[in-house]
């Protein structure tokens, strides 16, 4: 575990040095751990000093994520040899939890396979280099800045701290969809950056599509990790984040664009990537949880013309193109996302 936590300030503290070097007007920022069991990560600003927090919790959680997905024979069959490892029983919701409780009874689950332990240290930095870059998103694209100029809370945090009104939800929903889409186009470039020199000796790491699926695969697992609830069942502006197959479809969109940006790849060479990553994801989480495996349509839900979809995407666009994204680039110190609806084409 020890390793983990150095590589994540490894890639925490690389990641705030490349983007200064892109946007030298952009402040020292201070990267580290919060020294709590729970998941959570933040940005924030005290005393003029930029931070950026992971916590513990956060490390330790995806680290036995994705060991007990890799030492799992069903999940992920193609990565190395699989057959010598174990057939896990179902872990409960809330996933973070449960694999600290499991391992506290049941004693650690590391692959054995020399491959897919590799293949496991390389999705549980993945996840955890979007989650850095998804916080410097929210200083390198204003949040911070704004919510300091507006005399909100300088501390933008991951979990917590739900809305008050459907308004504040959409000026919350927008800033991490922006901060998604900052990780997004970040973490394309560097995928087209690593297919030059691979990290490990494995075969599906060896390719754009190949590094292209591990990345996607542990991001789309690190927001499964928290849920799924088809959009028509909740309340969209219930919560800090976008729903769930939102944040998804909004994400990938950002992929797509970023792809096609950095290496001219349209979204129809990439779709057959993100229906691989996805389904891997599924099949991945019927067999942690034990639930039935979600229906392809959770990857296009949130493209679907409903009367829901549209109101929701109307309002986000409003409030987008309206005003707030006048007001952030004042504080901005790099581009900020050009919003527009999810299009199904990415996906099909």
């Amino acid at each position: 575990m020890a390793s983990v936590f150095a590589a994540t300030r490894t890639i925490g503290e690389t990641r705030i040095g490349v983007a200064r070097s892109m946007w030298p007007r952009l402040p020292a920022i201070h990267f580290d751990f919060a020294n709590t069991g729970v998941v959570n990560a933040f940005a924030c600003i005290y005393r003029d000093q930029y931070f950026i927090g992971v916590t513990k919790g956060a490390v330790a959680s995806l680290a036995l994520f994705f060991e007990r997905m890799l030492s799992d024979r069903r999940i992920l069959m193609q990565i190395g040899n699989s057959d010598g490892e174990m057939e896990h029983p179902p872990l409960t919701y809330p996933l973070a939890e449960a694999l600290v409780q499991d391992n506290l009874a049941n004693g650690p689950n590391h692959p054995t396979d020399s491959m897919r332990q590799d293949y496991c240290k390389w999705l549980t930095l993945s996840a955890l280099d979007f989650l850095i870059l998804h916080e410097l998103g929210h200083i390198a694209n204003g949040h911070v800045d704004r919510a300091v100029a507006k005399q909100l809370s300088p501390f933008i945090a991951e979990f917590g701290g739900e809305p008050l009104t459907p308004e504040e939800a959409i000026e919350l929903h927008l800033m991490e969809i922006d901060a998604d889409g900052f990780a997004a186009s970040q973490g394309v470039c560097k995928t087209m950056n690593v297919v030059k020199n691979p990290p490990y000796a494995i075969p599906q790491l060896a390719s754009y599509d190949g590094l292209l699926f591990s990345w996607l695969f542990a991001v789309f697992s690190f927001f499964r990790m928290f849920g799924d609830t088809p959009i028509a069942s909740i309340d969209v502006y219930e919560k800090r984040h976008p729903p769930h197959r939102q944040r998804v479809a909004f994400f990938w969109n950002a992929v797509v664009a970023a792809s096609e940006n950095v290496a001219g790849i349209i979204a129809g060479q990439l779709a057959p990537v993100v229906w691989q990553a996805g389904s891997s994801t599924e099949r991945a989480f019927h067999f942690l949880t034990g639930e039935p495996i979600s229906p392809p349509e959770r990857y296009s839900e949130a493209f679907e013309p409903t009367n829901q979809n549209k109101d929701y995407a109307k309002h986000l666009a409003k409030r987008w193109n309206e005003g707030m994204r006048q007001e952030l680039s004042l504080y901005a110190y790099g581009p900020l996302m050009d919003f527009t609806v999810v299009d199904a084409s990415a996906t099909n």
